[in-house]
């Protein structure tokens, strides 16, 4: 029985990065896939060593590309189909700038809120007077 695997993957004005959604997608068609078996067993048949089959069992997909979860699903005689859909008007020149300027703000109210370390509290005395 031949498995099909639709991923939809939205990109919205946030610029999110889809990778990980489909990486995991992906993993989780491997793991559908090989069911109930062993994972050693499961780890052969893919050709995974121990460590891989844990990383990919709990998810743990930073070191796994999207090439090689399309491999390992190929080796398991399944395809992957991938479809691109228009999900809105492509973005003007005003909207790639506002997206800009909402992630520059982003990066410096981070940088604000991080607490410092090592400093003294000022006393509203300037040293030298």
């Amino acid at each position: 029985m031949l498995s099909e695997i639709s991923f939809s993957a939205r990109i919205f004005m946030t610029m999110d990065d889809p990778i990980p959604a489909l990486k995991q997608r992906l993993a989780q068609a491997i793991l559908e896939e090989i069911g109930e078996r062993n994972m050693w067993i499961a780890g052969r048949i893919l050709g995974l060593d121990q460590p891989e089959m844990w990383n990919l069992e709990h998810g743990r997909l930073r070191r796994f590309s999207v090439h090689k979860l399309i491999r390992l699903l190929a080796r398991i005689n399944r395809q992957v189909e991938i479809t691109v859909v228009a999900v809105g008007p492509l973005p003007t020149r005003a909207d790639r700038m506002a997206s800009e300027a909402a992630e520059k703000a982003r990066e410096l109210n981070t940088r604000i809120s991080r607490p410092v370390s090592n400093t003294r509290a000022y006393d509203g005395n300037v040293r030298g007077e």
